[in-house]
Formats: structure tokens, sequence, C-alpha cells
């Protein structure tokens, strides 16, 4: 069976802790295609020029990521937040939070194809620190 983020074109956020090395290796193993912003500015450049499937976005970003969050949400593209893969973790842990990532966006996914209408707005109020993320 084919993974639901197969052909999907999926956007990293990198704040000042996430890496994206083992989310992109993940990804291209589930036959996605990745794509990374190294900062909000970043990411707001790219919207412009791709369409994206789902985002990715680097917890440590806070309220820096709020107006990326409701432009995602203006938009119904999924996203979520995530606080690893990290920059201090050794490698095997970052390969499983990798996995761990991967997993949720996978799950946020899956709620939005099959009509779930509050899965972007869960994303985006756990952003903001108003439910905890999961």
């Amino acid at each position: 069976m084919e993974s639901i983020l197969a052909g999907r074109k999926i956007l990293i956020v990198e704040g000042l802790t996430l890496t994206s090395a083992e989310i992109r290796e993940v990804l291209a193993n589930e036959k996605a295609q990745a794509f990374v912003a190294r900062d909000v500015a970043a990411a707001f450049r790219l919207l412009d020029r791709v369409r994206f499937d789902a985002v990715l976005i680097d917890h440590s970003l806070h309220n820096e990521a709020i107006d990326l969050c409701i432009e995602l949400r203006s938009e119904g593209i999924p996203h979520v937040s995530c606080r690893a893969p990290n920059s201090w973790q050794g490698w095997s842990a970052r390969k499983r939070d990798a996995g761990y990532a991967v997993e949720k966006l996978r799950g946020v996914l899956s709620r939005v194809s099959v009509g779930f209408p509050h899965a972007t707005s869960t994303m985006m109020k756990s952003m903001s620190g108003a439910t905890r993320p999961a």
C-alpha cells in the first residue's frame, strides 16, 4: 500500500533547533518531495512559488510562526509543530524523532483526507499554545 505522503510536497520550516536532514530522509523513503525553509521569511517566499500539501514547523519558532500558521490555515494547508529532531540530539535519537515527526504529519494528512474539518485549526492552536502539542 502506498504511503499517504507519496507524491506530496512537504515544506520543513527550520528554526533554532529543528534539523531537517533526517526528516528529509524519512520523507524521501515515503516518496514525498521535501523543501526546506531556513526561517519563516523563507517559508513565505516558498509559499508564493509552490503549492505545498503540508508543512512541518519548528516548535521553537513560537510566536514568529503565528503569521505563517494563519496563512497556512487560510490556504487550507495542514501543518504540524515539532520539537525534534534537533541539533542537540545524537544521530540515533534524531533518526527516531524524524520518524515521529513524519508520523505526526501523516496522521494530520489522513484526518484531512477523510474530511476531518478541524485538523489544521487544531494544529494552529497547538502552535499558539492554546492546546498542548501532541
